[in-house]
C-alpha cells in the first residue's frame, strides 16, 4: 500500500488524502461496482484531484484493492495480537464475515473483474488474496501451536479449504454466519 505522506522535495502531502481516497473507493466500489467506479468519481468523493490519487497510487486498481485490503485488516487481522481465546479460526472466520456483511457484494464485484482482466487478476490476488491468505495461515499456526488443531494439520491446504468455502459461498450470495463459521472450524479442530 502507498502511503507515503511527503514528496522528496517541496511541500509534505495532505496527510488526511489517503485515508480519504480508501474511504471513497471502498464506498463507491460497494455502492456502484468495480467497473462503474472512476477515478475521477473517488477523487471528487474524496475531495482531492486525480493529481493527489496519482501521487500516492498507480492507478484505481491499486488504490481500490488497498481499500479492500486495509479494511479486510482492520477487522480482522489484529486477533492473534491480543488473546485469540478458545477457538481463534473459528473467531477469525467470523470476524471475517462480519466483514463481508458490509464488503461481500464489492468483494464479488472484484472476484468478477478478476476473471476479465488478467493484469486485474494479479493485482487482486498479490494486494488482496496473499494478504488474506498469510493472515488466516498465521492463526492456523498459532492454532496448531496451542493444540486446538491437530499438530500435522497443512497449513497451506486448510487455508485453501477454508478460503474456498467462503468464496463458494460468497459468490453463490449463500449465508455466511456465526453458524457456517463453526462448522468450518469444527472441520480442523483437535480431537479432543
Amino acid at each position: 500500500m502507498e502511503h507515503d505522506l511527503t514528496t522528496g522535495s517541496g511541500r509534505p502531502r495532505d496527510a488526511e488524502a489517503s485515508p480519504a481516497l480508501l474511504e471513497a473507493a471502498r464506498r463507491l466500489v460497494l455502492e456502484k461496482g468495480y467497473a462503474a467506479t472512476s477515478i475521477s468519481d473517488i477523487a471528487a468523493a474524496a475531495g482531492t484531484g486525480r493529481q493527489t490519487l496519482y501521487r500516492r497510487w498507480p492507478g484505481k486498481a491499486q488504490l481500490i484493492l488497498d481499500a479492500f485490503a486495509e479494511h479486510a485488516s482492520d477487522q480482522v487481522d489484529d486477533l492473534h495480537a491480543a488473546a485469540p481465546g478458545p477457538d481463534p479460526v473459528r473467531e477469525f472466520l467470523r470476524r471475517t464475515f462480519r466483514a463481508l456483511d458490509e464488503t461481500g457484494p464489492a468483494l464479488r464485484s472484484l472476484m468478477a473483474q478478476a476473471q476479465l482482466d488478467p493484469a486485474f487478476c494479479e493485482l487482486f490476488r498479490q494486494r488482496f488474496i496473499v494478504p488474506r491468505r498469510a493472515a488466516l495461515h498465521a492463526v492456523l499456526a498459532q492454532a496448531r501451536d496451542s493444540g486446538s488443531v491437530p499438530a500435522d494439520l497443512d497449513l497451506d491446504a486448510a487455508v485453501a479449504a477454508l478460503f474456498g468455502a467462503l468464496w463458494y459461498r460468497l459468490l453463490l450470495g449463500e449465508p455466511l454466519d456465526d453458524g457456517y463459521a463453526a462448522a468450518l472450524a469444527g472441520l480442523i479442530r483437535a480431537e479432543p
